[in-house]
């Protein structure tokens, strides 16, 4: 069995020269001929937009129903069109309002079927603005035709019944036009042309409806095009849903009273008393009561839907209110409300209240192994887990990132440490996220209010206790001791102040050399970053790039030290010198370091071959296969990769075999041990050369060093006998003296 399809293009000019054909259908003299090729023209239109139907994904059904409606109305054409045209009977009424009557409910059974969605409760200004719609649209309709009918002595009972039938259909069109589109949150173009299709075949009734009591309808009457653009605007409605495949968006809580949804209900709110005062001004008393019943109901439901405003704006309120003091993740308090609370404590005098401060630890280790989602997830069950270990007076916070707090009062606080202890117990407990189990763990620190009347002091002694638990080996709790060591006081000054140090321009690169031991040729530079911080003065990397990497602004500065080193490189005067530069593993945990690498060397213009990676292996690497593959890819853009401080402690000779690497960098401490501790030297060096690796030795910094290194046979070397790091300039300086000598020794 096959099934027809159409693409949207070819469905959409299908149904405009169907249209097209069936206006051109009005000019033809012969009136058989007319109605023939309307009838065809249609039933190409609603087949299109049955074909259609068939290939939704949202709301399949309530198409379904508007088509079968339509269908329903093309069935009382043809019909009306037999009655007329080829057997010569009056056609109204017929057995052609039997099916254009059926096609109301089944139109309108679709329309409650989109907008079903949401709870009554929530929908119930929706109901209420359809019903004021649906008042105002009766009380026209009751002078247009409802009342114009009933009073007509000329009518039978039939002709009565049937044209109430047609007010009727029309009103519940109304009511449920209403209600779906004053329920979605923005109009797409599809429920545009619905909205279009419908208004126009509302139009199109009400006309004929008036031209029929006049005495006035014939066929061929311009009434009969607004029903062809019925029919059209519909398929094409049909037509883009189809081709946009999206869901009707629904706005859940309920209606959102814009401007152009005040405009119409107010016109329907005054449409009945301005009927009304037409009515008395033409002496018809006799329809007054009906439009003063309906003026009255629509004042009633307007006076409903300013209340229901009302509590939509409070319970608005009370939603931003606590958006505001809250956390959007977990639900706790934020940092704004807990600091208000713990401000509240010390101005009345609250002695047994403590603040305990945790962090979680290696938290950016789940978010880097299995995403964000993960880490979501996991601080979720986190804060349920303090939610159940503390009490209802207690006040518990996520203060951002993987930070939390809790604040202890009365009896509760004079049992910090036992309340501690059993938080990390809890937090100890494995969590089981969707596709792995984590063990968490965290750091506590406690400090008493006790008298302290700045918040911000207050905190930032939590802080030091939560960082002495952290140095003491993590997953422990410290309370904040006031004789805390200058080194934990400069250790979070120094992770407050990092956040800026590239906008602050701080940064700065040195440049230390990487000769030919036989010759002491300059052949590259190694790039290290410092940091001149404006108290503390000149900053080791060994002390801040630890706290970049537990920041995440690790990736930052890697990016930052990329761009400067390559630039400085490539518009280095001469060429042939190569520039290496330090990378975390942190770094290398992520697919946009690649891209990190690919931007420098473009913005830069630097030969790719020049620039050397140098991945620490001082620095533990928890994802080997991550960074393997990234590395992979680095090279593949023509870079070559160092694996860096091999012996430090940390190294493992595994990573000689499984990283994709070109040169192995010995760490410094090889040359500081004793003689009889420097016997593993000559057997690594084989073994990088097994591995058709390049060995370079660093820490060279004495003859001795240097004469071991030429017996090992090493042919590179770094460090302080050959040049200590400096800034660009004065590193550059050696390269052109090396240059300068060996010209003059050439020229002699």
């Amino acid at each position: 069995m096959t099934t027809l399809r159409l693409n949207s293009r070819h469905a959409t000019w299908m149904v405009l020269v169907a249209f097209s054909g069936a206006i051109a259908a009005y000019f033809l003299p012969n009136a058989v001929a007319e109605d023939a090729i309307e009838m065809l023209a249609v039933a190409i239109i609603i087949g299109v937009a049955a074909v259609a139907t068939g290939r939704l994904t949202q709301h399949r059904r309530a198409w379904r129903w508007i088509v079968a409606g339509n269908a329903m109305f093309l069935a009382g054409d043809a019909i009306y069109s037999l009655l007329e045209r080829v057997l010569g009977y009056d056609p109204y009424p017929s057995v052609a309002d039997i099916a254009y009557i059926a096609g109301y409910p089944m139109i309108g059974l679709g329309l409650v079927m989109m907008g079903r969605t949401g709870s009554p409760e929530r929908n119930r200004g929706a109901w209420v603005d359809a019903s004021i719609v649906a008042l105002g649209a009766t009380a026209l309709m009751w002078a247009l035709v409802i009342a114009p009918t009933v009073a007509d002595a000329t009518a039978t009972a039939l002709e009565r019944w049937v044209a109430l039938s047609y007010a009727s259909g029309d009103l519940v069109l109304i009511a449920a036009l209403a209600v779906l589109f004053g329920r979605q949150i923005s109009p797409t173009r599809s429920s545009g042309l619905l909205m279009a299709s419908l208004v126009t075949m509302l139009v199109a009734d009400v006309l004929y409806a008036v031209a029929e009591l006049g005495g006035s309808f014939t066929a061929g009457n311009p009434v009969d095009a607004l029903w062809l653009a019925s029919y059209a605007t519909m398929a094409l409605a049909v037509i883009d849903h189809e081709s946009a495949d999206r869901p009707t968006p629904i706005e859940l809580r309920g209606p959102r009273l814009t401007a152009a949804r005040s405009v119409t209900l107010m016109i329907c709110s005054i449409v009945a008393p301005v009927v009304l005062l037409f009515e008395v001004r033409a002496d018809h008393i006799d329809n007054a009561l009906a439009l003063i019943v309906a003026t009255i109901a629509i004042f009633i439901l307007v006076v409903i839907r300013l209340q229901l405003v009302a509590d939509e704006l409070e319970a608005s309120r009370r939603e931003l209110a606590h958006e505001a003091g809250h956390d959007g993740l977990t639900g706790l308090a934020n940092r704004k409300r807990f600091l208000t609370e713990v401000e509240s404590a010390i101005h009345a005098g609250r002695h047994e209240a403590v603040v305990l401060y945790l962090d979680l630890d290696d938290f950016k280790t789940v978010n880097d192994v299995h995403g964000h989602p993960a880490g979501d997830a996991l601080l979720v069950a986190i804060a349920e887990r303090l939610r159940t270990v503390t009490r209802h007076d207690d006040h518990v916070a996520r203060l951002g990132g993987d930070e939390f707090a809790v604040l202890l009062v009365g009896a509760q606080a004079r049992q910090s440490s036992l309340v501690a202890e059993e938080l990390l117990a809890v937090l100890r407990m494995p969590v089981e996220l969707p596709q792995t189990v984590v063990h968490p763990a965290a750091s506590i620190g406690i400090v008493e209010i006790d008298g302290e009347r700045d918040v911000d002091e207050l905190m930032r002694r939590a802080d030091v206790a939560m960082y002495t638990a952290k140095r003491a080996g993590k997953d422990r709790w410290r309370p904040f001791a006031s004789d805390v060591s200058e080194g934990a006081k400069t250790w979070l000054e120094l992770r407050a102040d990092l956040p800026y140090a590239v906008d602050r321009e701080q940064l700065s690169l040195e440049f230390q050399p990487v000769v030919l031991v036989d010759d002491g040729r300059i052949v590259a530079f190694e790039a290290l970053v410092r940091w001149d911080h404006h108290r503390h003065g000149r900053i080791a990397p060994d002390r801040f790039i630890p706290i970049a990497e537990e920041s995440r602004l690790i990736d930052e500065i890697g990016r930052w030290v990329l761009t400067e080193a390559t630039t400085t490189f490539a518009n280095a005067p001469g060429d042939g010198i190569d520039v290496s530069v330090n990378i975390s593993p942190r770094q290398l945990e992520r697919w946009g370091f690649i891209d990190d690498v690919r931007r420098a060397l473009e913005t830069s213009g630097l030969d790719p071959a020049r620039l050397v990676i140098e991945v620490t292996e001082s620095a533990s690497i928890d994802q080997v296969d991550q960074v393997a593959a990234v590395l992979t890819a680095v090279r593949s853009l023509g870079v070559r990769v160092a694996l860096d401080d091999l012996g430090a402690g940390f190294a493992s000779l595994r990573h000689l075999g499984t990283l994709p690497i070109d040169i192995v960098k010995l760490d410094r401490s090889f040359m500081r041990r004793p003689m009889q501790e420097r016997d593993l030297l000559p057997g690594l060096v084989d073994l990088i050369r097994a591995l058709h690796l390049i060995p370079v030795v660093e820490g060279v910094e004495t003859r001795a060093h240097h004469d071991l290194t030429r017996q090992l046979g090493v042919r590179l070397a770094q460090g302080y006998r050959y040049g200590a790091p400096t800034p660009f300039d004065q590193a550059w300086a050696l390269v052109e003296a090396q240059r300068g000598a060996l010209d003059e020794s050439v020229s002699g």
